[in-house]
């Protein structure tokens, strides 16, 4: 009964706004008296994914999770349904970039796993697979990056900031590359999707007539997928 009480105590103590800070404090303290982090190495991952009493168990939660999309050997939803647990946690605004950067680890390698050695018979076939698609590789890869940018790089991520490299690199780029080379190769005629002659014909002549202000950015290297 008293060990009920003592966990309603924090539970309270976490949750008020004006004493969240002085929780912090304390928790950090009793993680070094008690030494959590050597009771943690033994812990069973699924036994503390609902506990946030100390910030190392989110640190061992994100280490477990780096690990196992490293070695590919957890799904794209669980990766999901771990971070969804650990949202409303106490120290997740201090890890979210970290949690983050799993996340879109894991969409990313599942993405390229499923499309990167796609093939395509014509231009077309192609342009119109990836503006649908593909696109979405490089979006996760660019926010993947700027997730652990937000980190400052931190080193906890370094196992899967590597394997990201050589994933989006070997698996993604080069394969698809090369892929869609040979259908580069095989094009006689360069038809672009749309053509700059006719930009004015098919986007601003109609427009023009209902009498609106209209505005058109011209950039280049604007990558698609930055774009969409």
């Amino acid at each position: 009964e008293m060990e009920k009480e003592y966990w309603l105590l924090i539970s309270l103590w976490k949750d008020t706004f004006q004493y969240r800070d002085y929780f912090g404090k304390i928790s950090d303290k009793i993680s070094n008296d008690t030494d959590v982090e050597a009771k943690l190495n033994s812990a069973v991952f699924e036994d503390i994914l609902s506990d946030d009493t100390f910030k190392l168990i989110d640190l061992k939660i994100i280490h477990e999770l780096v690990h196992l999309i490293s070695e590919e050997d957890i799904s794209v939803d669980r990766v999901a349904q771990i971070v969804k647990v650990r949202e409303n946690k106490f120290w997740f605004q201090e890890y979210e970039h970290l949690y983050l950067s799993t996340v879109y680890a894991s969409q990313l390698i599942a993405l390229i796993r499923k499309y990167g050695s796609t093939k395509y018979e014509s231009f077309n076939e192609g342009v119109t697979d990836y503006s649908n698609e593909l696109y979405s590789i490089d979006q996760t890869y660019r926010n993947f990056v700027w997730s652990y940018r937000k980190t400052n790089q931190n080193k906890i991520l370094s196992e899967l900031a590597e394997k990201i490299d050589k994933v989006y690199s070997n698996d993604w780029l080069m394969v698809y590359g090369d892929n869609w080379q040979k259908v580069i190769d095989k094009t006689n005629k360069w038809e672009p999707q749309n053509n700059q002659a006719d930009f004015y014909n098919n986007y601003i002549k109609k427009k023009k007539k209902k009498q609106r202000r209209l505005f058109v950015i011209i950039s280049d290297a604007f990558r698609y997928e930055c774009g969409v």
